[in-house]
C-alpha cells in the first residue's frame, strides 16, 4: 500500500539518494560536493527544502518523492530575496 507524507529534516539522505537517482550526472557536472550541497539545500528554507517535499512510501520504504511549491510561496520567497 502507498502512503504519502510530508518531508522531515531526517529524510535528508533519502532526498539526496532519490534526487541523484534522477539526476545521476550531477556529481560529474557539479563535482562530488553536490551531495553536500543537496543536503544543505534540503535542510535550509528554500525551494529544495523538506518543507516542499512529499515522500511516497511503499511497504515501509521510500518509493519516490515530489518536490514542489505553489506560486504564492514562490513569489513570497523571491520578494524576500530582493527586498
Amino acid at each position: 500500500m502507498f502512503n504519502l507524507r510530508r518531508g522531515f529534516r531526517e529524510d535528508v539522505q533519502d532526498f539526496i539518494n532519490l534526487f541523484l537517482l534522477l539526476a545521476h550526472y550531477f556529481p560529474e557536472v557539479f563535482g562530488k560536493k553536490i551531495v553536500y550541497v543537496l543536503g544543505k539545500l534540503f535542510l535550509k528554507r528554500n525551494h529544495f527544502s523538506y518543507e516542499h517535499t512529499v515522500f511516497v512510501e511503499f511497504n515501509g520504504g521510500r518509493a519516490g518523492m515530489l518536490s514542489g511549491y505553489g506560486w504564492k510561496r514562490s513569489w513570497v520567497r523571491m520578494f524576500a530575496l530582493i527586498s
